[in-house]
């Protein structure tokens, strides 16, 4: 028979999942990505609403954490057959506070924080049925994490998709490895107007890209090229712009080389 003493549990195992490294977006760590996204609205905190499947967070990465833990709450109500009716109220708090003393698994920084999680489930009787849990975490940083190899694949095929229509070069010979320059052929002036219709069609800003250090200076102003052929300027041998360099950017928004 069901019992609201069971919501304490379901708090519990909301909260673990949470916490988890397999609650990832895009294949990394979310509450990195949060915590991020909290240091880039000058917020401390999110707040989950499971019942309105909303969130305080203005970005559709938190929507979407909000469906998937809501979806949680209903399939585990659904498994111990406890009447949804007997949920008045159900949200996840996400805080995020600096911390003040170093951990066995981050150093003293200014990049270090603690991160405290709360499930609420409020029972028809008016009780609350809460479980805590505290992470430390560092903001999302792609250049540092290793991406979780349950991502998503989406993201590779739309760029291999991209680059077969603009180059020609078959989608199914792409992979993370595949360079711009040395496997497709892209090169020059190509190379400037294939990059700005990715940064256009993928939503990235590219501005930090140093052209010369992937291609031929082809396409870019008369003094760069001038510098480029008389040894001023860039070297000639050319660094390799990989595929998964174009994923990394694209799923951050920003060129991260």
């Amino acid at each position: 028979m069901a019992s609201r003493k069971e919501f304490g549990s379901l708090s519990s195992g909301i909260i673990g999942s949470f916490a988890s490294r397999n609650n990832d977006i895009e294949g990394y760590w979310a509450i990195g990505k949060l915590l991020s996204y909290c240091q880039s609205s000058s917020e401390n905190a999110l707040h989950i609403d499971l019942i309105r499947r909303s969130s305080s967070g203005a970005i559709p990465e938190c929507e979407d954490i909000a469906i998937v833990y809501a979806d949680m709450l209903n399939w585990l109500l659904k498994k111990r057959q406890i009447p949804a009716e007997w949920v008045v109220a159900a949200t996840i708090t996400i805080d995020f506070v600096p911390l003040d003393h170093p951990t066995v698994f981050l150093p003293m920084n200014n990049s270090s924080y603690s991160c405290r999680l709360i499930c609420d489930i409020v029972d028809d009787n008016g009780h609350h049925h809460v479980a805590h849990r505290n992470v430390c975490c560092m903001p999302h940083d792609p250049m540092k994490e290793q991406r979780s190899s349950r991502c998503n694949q989406e993201m590779l095929r739309c760029i291999a998709t991209y680059i077969e229509a603009e180059t020609g070069y078959s989608a199914q010979k792409i992979s993370r490895q595949t360079r711009l320059y040395h496997d497709v052929g892209i090169d020059g002036e190509d190379a400037v107007m294939f990059l700005e219709k990715f940064a256009e069609q993928f939503e990235v800003d590219m501005s930090a890209i140093a052209f010369y250090r992937y291609f031929h200076a082809e396409g870019l102003d008369s003094l760069a090229l001038l510098k480029s052929l008389v040894g001023l300027g860039p070297k000639a041998r050319l660094e390799a712009l990989t595929v998964e360099m174009l994923e990394v950017s694209a799923l951050s928004h920003q060129w991260q080389y």
